[in-house]
């Protein structure tokens, strides 16, 4: 009896640390994995709307050019300029990560409907995701139009790339299968040796308090 009781408290206590130490793997698998992804394309839809908008405050025709392209470069985006009929005017020197695939993906036709779109907007601005079917490649593209003083306007295109997140997260699955095993077998043997600790005390107290309650006082 008192062999069966030690054991039911030993695997109790054995129970809950194997389960702590499971929820903590979930959490981090949930910090790591999911909220990692979700927050990196957050990050670069904002960096989008901020680059934007310091072109915006910053912009002249004689300028605009150069203007791109200091902040194509220091922000990594894939930036070109378009007229109100679509059509590419001016592209960036600096291109980004996976820029190519981004001219690539977007067709002349969808470039005038960006276009007409952003012009209708009362905001003169549009956001929204491409994707390249063929590669899985997607992208943010922000499309803002700068209208000058005597009127004339252009459309920025500011986007950026999503695969360098999409790589980075399917090599940390991999790395955090493996820890994963290693974690769990590690933390199912110290709970082992944890629970024997905790419940040899628990024990002496439950055999005491019961000696006690049968009149052995020694």
């Amino acid at each position: 009896m008192k062999k069966k009781r030690y054991s039911s408290i030993r695997r109790q206590l054995y129970l809950y640390f194997t389960i702590f130490a499971i929820a903590i793997l979930m959490l981090i698998w949930l910090l790591q994995i999911v909220l990692l992804n979700t927050n990196y394309t957050l990050s670069r839809k904002n960096t989008l709307k901020r680059v934007s908008k310091i072109i915006q405050l910053e912009y002249t025709p004689e300028t605009l050019q150069d203007t791109v392209d200091k902040y194509a470069l220091s922000n990594d985006l894939c930036a070109f300029i378009c007229n109100e009929r679509g059509q590419v005017v001016y592209l960036s020197h600096y291109q980004g990560i996976s820029s190519g695939r981004l001219m690539a993906t977007i067709k002349d036709y969808q470039l005038r409907e960006l276009c007409s779109k952003t012009m209708k907007n009362d905001n003169k601005e549009l956001i929204g995701t491409i994707k390249n079917h063929n590669d899985e490649t997607e992208f943010y593209v922000l499309c803002k139009a700068l209208i000058s003083a005597n009127n004339n306007t252009e459309i920025l295109f500011l986007a950026a790339s999503l695969d360098p997140m999409n790589s980075t997260t399917v090599f940390l699955s991999n790395q955090l299968l493996y820890i994963s095993v290693f974690v769990l077998a590690l933390a199912a043997f110290v709970s082992l040796i944890i629970a024997n600790r905790f419940s040899k005390p628990i024990q002496a107290i439950a055999k005491a308090s019961r000696e006690i309650s049968e009149g052995v006082y020694d």
